[in-house]
């Protein structure tokens, strides 16, 4: 007789195609050097490189993947953008079309437990700011 294998701590939304890309991208996140970066004029930064993206960006760089946002964005918005720049690298790369309309299908049935599971990825993931890191009473 199989042994059936006990998950533990395992958050589901309750769809299991939502569930197995969400594991997949907690992989991802697990295993992949990823850095984020907040940008001021994201418009700007994808103008340099020939490409229109208001919002976020991700780049791979010899060693992983850099990821810029939108500074503008509420707190929610930067996560979104966050896990829709991760599913360009879990699905290399497919196109904007297909990774934005699989981002609006995933977020809209993934669990609150599960986006906030990508929010604390977010946190531990994003790069301090050049303000934030200098000490107070040092000049620039």
């Amino acid at each position: 007789m199989k042994r059936k294998r006990k998950k533990k701590n395992v958050v589901t939304s309750g769809d299991a195609v939502v569930d197995w890309i969400f594991a997949a991208t907690c992989e991802v996140l697990n295993n992949g050097d990823i850095q984020i970066v907040i940008v001021r004029r994201m418009e700007k930064r994808t103008k340099l490189v020939g490409r229109l993206n208001d919002n976020g960006d991700c780049c791979h760089k010899f060693d992983g993947y850099c990821i810029h946002i939108e500074k503008s964005l509420s707190e929610r918005g930067k996560w979104r953008i966050f896990f829709h720049e991760i599913l360009h690298i879990l699905l290399e790369n497919n196109g904007e079309k297909l990774i934005k309309e699989g981002e609006d299908l995933l977020w809209a049935r993934m669990s609150e437990e599960q986006k906030q599971i990508i929010a604390s990825y977010f946190k531990k993931l994003l790069r301090p700011s050049r303000k934030s890191s200098t000490k107070s009473g040092q000049k620039k």
